[in-house]
């Protein structure tokens, strides 16, 4: 079974196709604020894991909320979350990371030359 950072796809995909499937009218509505609970990202610890929400009162850009354990949030329409998911599936999001992480490793470990 694949994984990612820890989380089995599947889970994972099914979680956020739940998210897709509640798409709901009323996108000219202002916004309210507020909003339902759909997945914790970990939930094993008491530290305030990273959770996604649905407002159903947002406007449709601001429709999908995802918050992190320092109360921080990031609000995107439903079509961004799915380029997230698609991205998430193939693969992309985790080789990313991971040659990023790689490159910053190894550029503090070999310093630029002095000039």
């Amino acid at each position: 079974m694949s994984s990612w950072w820890g989380l089995p796809t599947d889970l994972l995909g099914r979680a956020l196709h739940t998210v897709i499937a509640l798409r709901t009218p009323g996108a000219d509505m202002a916004e309210s604020g507020t909003s339902r609970h759909v997945l914790t990202f970990c939930g094993k610890c008491s530290c305030g894991c990273p959770e996604l929400f649905v407002d159903h009162d947002a406007q449709p850009e601001r429709r999908i909320v995802l918050t992190d354990d320092f109360g921080q949030r990031i609000q995107m329409s439903v079509e961004q979350l799915e380029v997230i998911i698609d991205e998430a599936k193939a693969g992309n999001i985790t080789s990313l990371v991971e040659a990023e992480l790689a490159l910053g490793v190894a550029e503090i470990r070999s310093p630029a030359p002095a000039i």
